[in-house]
């Protein structure tokens, strides 16, 4: 699969980087009610919200789990419901399996390769998945390799002994699709062919030294090149896309099949979660594009990529980057 041109039809255009205070965050998440006034005696519910940890790319995991847990009790407020929420990240899947086994998680947020790995996926719903193009009937956003034009690096042959950073957060789909590529070609995993890797947590950490003559190559998501290049036009002029992943979605959110009282609202809020300004703030907090309703088909490609890595041939480095909570990136 390979799409040469710089920019992508329907470009999201989101901000490359959260530059919200999370306390003023807080302050502003306030949700308009479904009806003219809240119940005068709300219902009481516990909601257990379970999140990955390699989805905090970036980000304070504190202050993203407490401005997710005023989200949560703000919407049940407007909603009728005296909502208590608890947060807790996950860092091994195996953590987050033996809550949803003792039924202790009603809301679990997974990386993608989390989701597809998972031991307890008879006990949720998948309801939404993060990371797909806001336009309706579009394919999940794509990763793209990038080298200058003037260097001659039109194939990723090209590329051996070089330099390279790549774009990690959630499911690290930028390592994990390059390992496939390269072995497709008979060119070893990542850090056998690169001569130097290094991953970065920001987008514009991975784009503008390449730009700059600094880095041979860049892997980073599609929607984030296009974004700088919107800013700055020379990006689309002076870098090429050397090849391309096909769609690979960052992350599905369930519900724990058992979770029933405050069910059909929550759902609901996180349908409108991009709807709304402050919704929106939130989805930057958490570098999510857009909630989309579940569908199994939009997980093909991150299914076949995951069972194509799996045949290739196992190296300590492959294993690493398999690895579903991998070290963090740098900011």
């Amino acid at each position: 699969m390979k799409d040469t041109s710089l920019l992508h039809r329907g470009s999201s255009g989101h901000a490359l980087a959260v530059t919200l205070a999370v306390m003023g965050l807080i302050g502003l998440l306030g949700w308009p009610a479904r009806s003219d006034e809240p119940a005068k005696d709300p219902r009481k519910v516990r909601l257990r919200v379970l999140y990955s940890g390699t989805l905090f790319s970036g980000v304070n995991q504190n202050d993203a789990l407490a401005a997710l847990r005023v989200w949560i009790e703000t919407l049940g407020r407007s909603r009728g419901f005296s909502l208590e929420a608890e947060t807790d990240s996950f860092d091994r899947l195996e953590q987050a399996d033996q809550r949803i086994q003792e039924d202790a998680a009603d809301l679990v947020v997974f990386d993608t390769v989390q989701y597809l790995r998972t031991t307890q996926g008879g006990k949720l719903d998948p309801e939404f998945t993060a990371g797909g193009q806001h336009e309706p009937g579009k394919a999940p956003d794509d990763y793209v390799i990038v080298a200058r034009r003037d260097c001659n690096l039109a194939a990723l042959g090209d590329l051996r002994g070089k330099s390279v950073r790549l774009y990690k957060t959630g499911a690290d789909w930028g390592h994990l699709w390059m390992d496939v590529m390269l072995e497709n070609q008979g060119l070893g995993s990542v850090s056998e062919f690169f001569g130097s890797t290094s991953e970065f947590s920001k987008p514009s950490s991975v784009i503008l030294p390449v730009f700059f003559g600094k880095c041979d190559a860049a892997v980073v998501r599609r929607w984030a090149l296009n974004t700088m290049a919107e800013m700055n036009p020379q990006l689309a002029t002076q870098l090429q896309i050397i090849t391309n992943s096909p769609g690979l979605l960052e992350g599905v959110v369930c519900v724990h099949k058992n979770f029933k009282v405050f069910r059909n609202d929550l759902v609901q809020g996180l349908a409108e979660l991009h709807t709304d300004p402050k919704g929106q703030q939130l989805m930057m907090l958490f570098k999510i594009e857009k909630l989309e309703r579940f569908k199994p088909e939009r997980l093909a490609a991150a299914r076949e990529l995951l069972a194509r890595l799996a045949k290739a041939r196992p190296s300590p480095a492959r294993a690493e980057a398999k690895a579903v909570a991998g070290g963090k990136p740098k900011s």
